[in-house]
């Protein structure tokens, strides 16, 4: 994990949408720029390295530079209010789950 911090060019207002240990997916990103480097703040896990692969209207995919580890992306898959609200049960089970590493 990275030890960077956002400075005073934040974006604000970006959603997390969808999540895997390599990338993630964001609406309301449309002014970003294919191949600009960027910090993401990932929920519970912290600020990380990505690099914007794709714009499609207001939608952005985005590659770590490091990938998350099982343990990461557990801990921000558990903060998707989405997760929770459509599969309660499976976000509880993620909550629950031992660490990995």
């Amino acid at each position: 994990m990275t030890d960077a911090e956002p400075d005073d060019d934040a974006i604000h207002g970006v959603t997390l949408t969808d999540i895997s240990h390599q990338g993630l997916m964001a609406a309301n990103a449309g002014h970003l720029i294919p191949g600009a480097h960027v910090l993401l703040e990932v929920p519970l896990v912290g600020w990380r390295e990505a690099e914007v692969r794709w714009i499609a209207g207001n939608r952005a995919g985005c590659r770590f530079a490091d990938p998350l580890t099982l343990d990461e992306l557990r801990l921000a898959a558990v903060s998707s209010e989405r997760l929770a609200g459509e599969c309660p049960a499976l976000a509880e089970a993620i909550a629950n789950m031992p660490p990995l590493e």
